[in-house]
Formats: C-alpha cells, sequence, structure tokens
C-alpha cells in the first residue's frame, strides 16, 4: 500500500510540473487553421498562447507601453487609445491583445493633401531627349496658372501604374511637366493612354501632418493575438508584422498607404478593412496567409494598382467580400523569381467581388487599364481558384474577371460566375513565351498544366495557352450565358479548342446576386 501511494504521489506531481510547464508555453486545445503545403494547399491547426496566465487591464498608453515586452499578458483594452509613438512587439513577446470595440489610432488626424477632381488631357506630346512631357487642358481648366514654386503634383495614368510628377508650369491651357517613369511614356502613352486621366495635388493650409508611420510593429518571434480591436490611421501601414499575427473582429481603416504588411505569419478571420489608400493586405515571398470571412471595401483609393490581397507566396483566402476595390480583389502568383522555394501556392475560394455602380463612375477616372479582380502572376507552384463571384468589374480599359498574366502555368480554375465585366474579358489566360523577361524557375515551362472549366459567365474568354500542343491544359466545359448569341465564335478567343469544349446556352442570365437562371 505504502508503495502504491508513493507512485501516486509521484504521478501526481508529474502531472502538476507538466500542467505548470505547459501554462508557460504556446499550446491549448483552442486553435486557429493555418495553411501548409502538401501536394496541395492543406489546413491545420496552429496553437494559442494560453490565456490562464497573466491578465491585465488597460487604460492609457503609458500602460501598454510599460508592459510591452511582457510574456503572456493579456491586454484589456476598455477605452480608446491615441498613440504618440509607434507601438513595437519585440521578440520577446507572446501577447493576447483583447477589445471590447476599442480602437488604437495614431493622435493627430491624418490630412496631407488636397487634390482636383479627375479630368482627361485633351492631346499630349512629349519631348523624348528632355522627357518633358506637354498636355492640352481640358476646357475646365483652360484658366489653370501654375508655377513650378507651387509645388503642384500631377497624377496621371501610365498603362497599368499611376504615375506622380511635378508640375513645372500650367498657363494659356496647357502643362507642362518632367516624367520620371521607368517605363517608355513615348510608347506607352501612345499606344495605351494617349488621352491620360489625370487629377493634380497639392499642399493644404495646415501643410503635411506626417502622424505615425506604422501604429504596431511586431517583431520576427514575437506572436500576438488582436481580437475586436479598431485600428485607426497611419502615414504607412497600420501593421507591420515579421511573427505571427492572429486578428479575429478587427477593424482597420483611413491608412494612407495600406493596412498591413507581412513577411511572416497572418491568420485573419471576421476582420474590416475600408477606406485604406493603396492596399488592403500585402505579403512577401516567404509570408504565410490565411484569411477567412473578412470583407474589403474601398481599398486603393486614387486610382492606385494595388490590390486588397496581394501575396507572391502561400496564400489561402476563402468566403471573403471584395466590394469597391482598384486595381485588384487578389493577386497571387510570383511574377519575377527562378527560386523554386519562392512560387507562389494558393487557394482563392467562395469568395464575392463586385463594384456598385457609384463605384464605377469613380473608378473610371481613377481606375487603371490592364487589370483582374483575381489576378495570377506567371510562377505557381498551384493556384485554386475556385467556386468565386465577381459582378460588375472592369474601369475604362483591358479589364478582366480573371486574368492569367503571361504565361501562367499550373492553374485551376473551375466553378466561378463572372458577370457583367465592363470591357475585355471574364477569364483571360494569355500565351507567352520566355522571352518577356520572367524568370522561370528550373523545370518549369509557361502555359503549362491548366485546368479552365465549368466556369458560367456572360462574356468571352481567353484561353491561348490551350492551343500550345502538349502543354498539359484542358479547356472544357465553360458556360458562356446570353440572349441569342449569334457570333459564337467570337465568345471565346485566339483557342483551337473543339466546338464542342464550350457550352453555348442560348438563353440565360445571371442576377446581382451571381445565380444563374437558364433556360433551355
Amino acid at each position: 500500500m505504502a508503495l502504491f501511494i508513493m507512485r501516486l504521489l509521484i504521478l501526481l506531481l508529474f502531472s502538476i510540473a507538466a500542467r505548470s510547464l505547459f501554462a508557460n508555453t504556446i499550446g491549448t486545445n483552442d486553435s486557429i487553421p493555418s495553411v501548409y503545403f502538401d501536394g496541395e494547399l492543406k489546413r491545420q491547426s496552429f496553437p494559442r498562447v494560453d490565456l490562464n496566465y497573466t491578465k491585465y487591464d488597460i487604460y492609457k498608453e503609458s500602460d501598454f507601453l510599460g508592459i510591452r515586452y511582457s510574456n503572456n499578458i493579456l491586454l484589456n483594452i476598455k477605452k480608446n487609445i491615441k498613440l504618440s509613438s509607434p507601438i513595437t512587439f519585440d521578440s520577446k513577446c507572446n501577447i493576447w491583445i483583447k477589445g471590447n470595440g476599442h480602437t488604437i489610432s495614431e493622435k493627430r488626424k491624418f490630412d496631407r493633401v488636397k487634390e482636383t477632381k479627375v479630368y482627361q488631357a485633351t492631346s499630349w506630346d512629349y519631348n523624348e531627349s528632355t522627357h518633358i512631357c506637354t498636355i492640352k487642358l481640358p476646357q475646365a481648366l483652360q484658366k489653370l496658372h501654375i508655377s513650378k514654386k507651387d509645388s503642384v503634383y500631377i497624377s496621371y495614368e501610365l498603362w497599368f501604374v499611376r504615375q506622380k510628377d511635378l508640375v513645372l508650369s500650367a498657363e494659356n491651357g496647357f502643362l507642362t511637366f518632367e516624367c520620371k517613369s521607368s517605363y517608355k511614356p513615348d510608347a506607352y502613352m501612345r499606344s495605351w493612354t494617349p488621352n491620360p486621366m489625370f487629377f493634380l495635388t497639392y499642399k493644404t493650409k495646415k501643410g503635411i501632418d506626417n502622424g505615425l508611420p506604422t501604429l504596431l510593429s511586431v517583431g520576427d518571434k514575437a506572436i500576438i493575438n488582436i481580437e475586436n480591436l479598431k485600428l485607426i490611421g497611419s502615414t504607412d501601414c497600420i501593421l507591420k508584422n515579421k511573427g505571427i499575427v492572429r486578428l479575429n473582429g478587427c477593424y482597420f481603416t483611413k491608412g494612407n498607404s495600406g493596412a498591413i504588411f507581412s513577411s511572416g505569419s497572418i491568420y485573419i478571420n471576421h476582420c474590416t478593412f475600408s477606406n485604406i489608400r493603396n492596399f488592403g493586405i500585402v505579403c512577401d515571398n516567404e509570408s504565410y496567409s490565411d484569411i477567412c470571412n473578412s470583407r474589403f471595401e474601398a481599398i486603393g483609393l486614387k486610382g492606385t494598382n494595388g490590390a486588397c490581397i496581394q501575396s507572391p507566396s502561400k496564400l489561402y483566402v476563402a468566403d471573403c467580400t471584395f466590394k469597391n476595390f482598384n486595381y485588384s480583389a487578389i493577386i497571387t502568383g510570383n511574377i519575377s523569381t527562378d527560386d523554386e522555394k519562392n512560387i507562389s501556392i494558393s487557394i482563392i475560394e467562395r469568395n464575392t467581388m463586385v463594384w456598385n455602380k457609384s463605384w464605377i463612375e469613380k473608378i473610371i477616372g481613377y481606375g487603371l487599364k490592364d487589370s483582374g479582380a483575381i489576378y495570377i502572376g506567371t510562377n505557381n507552384k498551384r493556384a485554386i481558384i475556385r467556386n468565386n463571384t465577381i459582378l460588375n468589374f472592369g474601369g475604362h480599359g483591358l479589364n478582366r474577371g480573371i486574368m492569367c498574366d503571361d504565361g501562367s502555368y499550373n492553374l485551376t480554375i473551375y466553378g466561378n460566375v463572372i458577370s457583367n465585366t465592363a470591357n475585355y474579358y471574364d477569364i483571360d489566360s494569355r500565351e507567352c513565351s520566355a522571352d518577356v523577361g520572367r524568370k522561370i524557375p528550373k523545370g518549369y515551362a509557361m502555359n503549362t498544366n491548366n485546368f479552365i472549366g465549368y466556369n458560367y459567365c456572360d462574356g468571352k474568354i481567353k484561353a491561348q495557352g490551350a492551343s500550345m500542343k502538349n502543354n498539359g491544359c484542358t479547356f472544357i466545359q465553360n458556360h458562356i450565358l446570353g440572349e441569342k448569341r449569334m457570333n459564337i465564335e467570337n465568345d471565346i478567343s485566339n483557342c483551337n479548342a473543339i466546338e464542342n469544349a464550350i457550352i453555348y446556352d442560348k438563353r440565360g442570365h445571371i442576377n446581382k446576386q451571381g445565380k444563374l437562371h437558364v433556360t433551355n
């Protein structure tokens, strides 16, 4: 009996020690899904921080800053915090921040510049030796008078980018500026934007208020969990991450540049991103991103070619809504690498992407050409785009529902509903050769292993990759709906697919909710 009691006591002491050790490490039964690749993109469990370790109530900024180096601390923010300097979580941190809808924001209201409405140049002239561009102003600006010392900038489109240059002069109905773009303005403006849309930017009477460059910065070994907080402001990104960040129920708004830049791992669920000037979330070549059940609205204000989500690495996006974005909702794929470990892996599924009427009217002036609601770069180890709905997308030229750019390969695109693309193609998969300057890892080839099938569109589809021999591409059973289609051969471009590879329903339409209605 004594031996049995001794063994029981040893077992009990071991259990207590194990629990104590476990409480000071990362790991509970509660988990958040993460992304990894094993043949195809899958999801696994990732442990959360133990929340029963230490708790603090945070009421003011000084308290918040004072404990930023502690381990396993629950920050319970009970009122709004306005920061006078950025918060940095270093590599020792392992922190949970819990709010009740309260705000972390920069201290001052950001008020940088004032802009004119969008105008269109009547004509232009470019001097290749001096790089001086002269545009003829529209009637509404004929009396405009500007000199170089006024520090006025012209923001204009140059094919698929927005360029910003100092105005040298404006008088007698003409405006001049020096074009400092790395692109060839003469060729691109003559071919793509002969009458560029532009607006003017200048300082307000208040001058430039730099505000905070970043609200929160996460170190490379840090783990931070943020729940139910509204994050407002910053002149750069609102959140920069090198570690692991988990966001649930958070709201990002009014970032002058972007919401999140991540070179680590991000796990986002039930979050909202709105009124961001350039981009929502940008990740680098080695990032790890899982973004679900979230909403993106008014991202890419004033004509930037960013995206709500852009990742050249591992990316999972599901069950999100993208409303009134600019250049793209999602950009995946890597266009400039010859390193296999940096090839994109992605699943994009069950998302809705839509523009409303007022946004369309605005974006015609601010928007850019050569875009896609879903934009896929050349290099992909595996990209699956399935069961998404894309409605009313397109600015004033060369816009697609799904854009597979410059010889994209290893694509699987099926079950998507695409309706009312303003111009160009609902799905555009372009044939491309290696001489375009794209870097491709050894053992990979452009326009190979693409499956495009079982999509429902009411516009044209281009699948040039399917015309190449022995490239492993399949192009089948894509439904093109519409009333009384007469020119069937024009509904699919540059593809030698056999006639029965496409099913043309003579009658049918897609409603505003992306629902299909087909009548035989």
